[in-house]
C-alpha cells in the first residue's frame, strides 16, 4: 500500500531549468514523506494487528468484488437479456478471524431465475474449524466456557466489533472438534505392520470406553481405535478388534501380540479376532496387586518381589516352576485366595517368557503402563472440569481429545534392535496347535 501510494505521488517528469527541477523534486519528497507519516501514524494508532486486519479485509473485499465480476461481468455493461447471474446487492456478513468473528458487509449474486449464489471465497473465509481449534485449545488450557468470550474479546484487535463469543457458543464448537477427533479414532485408515497391541478400558461417571494402542516395527506407538460402551463386554471389544481389521490391521503369517488386563471380554474378543495368531500376555502390575491385596501388609513386598523374580526369570518352565512354589507356599500360610490369583491363567502371565526377549523388552510389554499412561491424561484433562456426565458420547468425546493430547507426545517404545527381536520372537514363535502337550 504504502509503494503504491508511492507510485501514485510521481509526477511527470518537469522540464525547464536546473532550479526548476530541483524545486519540482523537493515538492514531490515532501508530498511522499507526508503519505508515510500518515500510514506510520495509522499503524501507531490503531496498533500491527488492527492494521493488518484492516489490510486483510480490504484484500478480501477486492476479491469477492473479482469473483462477483467473474459471475456478472464488469459494472455497468449491459449484457441483454442473455445474462446468467446479476448483481443484488449487499448484505452483513461475517468472517472468521482467529477465535471470533468479524462482521463486514458481502456482494451478493443471483442467477437470472432469483436463486442465490454462494461465493467461494467468502465460505472459505467464513470455514468455521478455526473457530472450532481455537475453542477447543483454550477449553482443554483450563478456560472456562463462560470465561472465552472475555479472553477473545481481550484479543481482539482495537476498534472492531467481535461476536460468537459466548459460552453456548465455544461449547457448541468445542463438541464439534472434539467428536471430529473421536470420528478420526474410529474411521482413520491403519497403516503400517503392528507387533502389539495393548488393550484397556477407562470409565468415567458409569461410561467405558475401550481402547487399543498399537506398537509398530519401527517402534511407533498410535492409537489404534476407540470404542464406546456401558460394560467391558466381549461384544463391545469385539467390535472395536473387528473395526480395527476393516481399517487395515494385518497379522497375516505371524503371531500378535496382545497385552491387557484381567477383563474377561477382551480376552474372549481377542481370541475371536486373532484365533491362532494370538499371543495373549496378561498385565503383571494388575496380577500383582491382585495377588498381594490378598495377603497381609507386612508380606506384601515379600510376595511382590517373589513374583516379579519369577516373571523375570528367562526360562518359561523355570519361571512357570517358581511360580507354583510361591502358589504352594502360600496356601500353607493360609492364604488360599491369592494362591489362587497366581495359578488363575497362569500361562497367560508367562507368554513373554514363551517368546524368549530380552529383560528390558519383557518388562515393556509386561503391563498395561503404555496406555495406562495416555488414560491418566484423559483424567488430567477431564477430571476437574466436568462435573456431570450426560451421556457416553460425551465421554468419548473427552477420552478421544486426551489420547490426541498424548498421542502427540508419544516417545518411541523401544530401540530398533529390541523391535527386530519382538518381530523375529513373533515369527519363530508355534502356533497352540504346533506347542508341545504339557507334562
Amino acid at each position: 500500500m504504502l509503494q503504491d501510494q508511492a507510485y501514485a505521488m510521481d509526477a511527470p517528469e518537469v522540464k525547464g531549468t536546473r532550479a526548476e527541477r530541483r524545486r519540482a523534486e523537493r515538492v514531490q519528497g515532501i508530498a511522499l514523506d507526508q503519505g508515510l507519516t500518515g500510514e506510520l501514524e495509522r499503524v501507531a494508532r490503531e496498533g500491527v494487528e488492527a492494521y493488518c486486519l484492516n489490510v486483510g479485509l480490504s484484500s478480501l473485499e477486492g476479491a469477492m468484488e473479482e469473483e462477483v465480476t467473474a459471475y456478472c461481468g464488469p459494472r455497468g455493461r449491459r449484457l441483454g437479456e442473455g445474462r446468467t447471474y446479476v448483481r443484488y446487492g449487499k448484505a452483513p456478513g461475517s468472517v472468521v478471524v482467529g477465535a471470533r468473528r468479524v462482521p463486514i458487509v458481502r456482494p451478493r449474486v443471483r442467477t437470472a431465475d432469483g436463486r442465490e449464489v454462494r461465493l467461494r471465497i467468502y465460505d472459505q473465509a467464513r470455514d468455521g474449524r478455526f473457530l472450532e481449534e481455537a475453542a477447543m485449545a483454550a477449553l482443554v488450557s483450563g478456560t472456562s466456557q463462560r470465561r472465552y468470550g472475555g479472553v477473545a474479546r481481550a484479543m481482539a484487535p482495537a476498534g472492531r466489533r467481535v461476536f460468537g463469543l459466548s459460552a453456548s457458543s465455544a461449547g457448541r464448537r468445542f463438541i464439534a472438534a472434539t467428536r471430529r477427533v473421536a470420528k478420526a479414532f474410529r474411521e482413520r485408515p491403519i497403516e503400517g505392520t503392528f507387533l502389539a497391541l495393548f488393550v484397556d478400558a477407562v470409565a468415567f461417571g458409569g461410561y467405558l470406553v475401550v481402547v487399543a494402542v498399537g506398537v509398530r516395527d519401527d517402534g511407533k506407538k498410535v492409537v489404534l481405535g476407540i470404542h464406546q460402551g456401558d460394560t467391558e463386554s466381549r461384544a463391545v471389544c469385539q467390535e472395536l478388534l473387528e473395526g480395527m481389521a476393516e481399517r487395515g490391521l494385518r497379522w497375516d503369517g505371524r503371531r500378535m501380540l496382545v497385552v491387557t488386563d484381567g477383563g474377561k471380554g477382551i480376552q474372549a474378543a481377542a481370541r475371536a479376532v486373532f484365533g491362532e495368531a494370538l499371543v495373549l500376555q496378561r498385565c503383571r502390575a494388575h496380577r500383582c496387586r491382585n495377588v498381594t491385596d490378598k495377603v497381609p501388609e507386612d508380606e506384601r513386598e515379600t510376595v511382590r518381589r517373589q513374583l516379579w523374580r519369577a516373571w523375570m526369570t528367562e526360562d518359561p518352565d523355570q519361571a512357570k516352576a517358581r511360580l507354583e512354589g510361591l502358589a504352594g507356599r502360600l496356601e500353607m500360610q493360609g492364604h488360599g485366595d491369592a494362591a489362587g490369583s497366581v495359578r488363575a491363567d497362569l500361562e497367560d502371565t508367562i507368554a513373554l517368557n514363551r517368546l524368549g526377549l530380552g529383560p528390558h523388552l519383557a518388562r515393556l510389554l509386561g503391563t498395561t503402563n503404555v496406555i495406562e499412561s495416555t488414560f491418566s491424561q484423559c483424567e488430567t484433562l477431564a477430571g476437574g472440569r466436568v462435573k456431570r456426565w450426560r451421556h457416553g458420547e460425551q465421554v468419548e468425546r473427552w477420552v478421544a481429545q486426551g489420547l490426541a493430547m498424548a498421542e502427540a507426545s508419544f516417545h518411541p517404545f523401544a530401540t530398533p534392535r529390541e523391535m527386530a527381536a519382538l518381530a523375529r520372537a513373533l515369527a519363530q514363535h508355534p502356533s497352540p496347535a504346533e506347542q508341545p502337550a504339557a507334562a
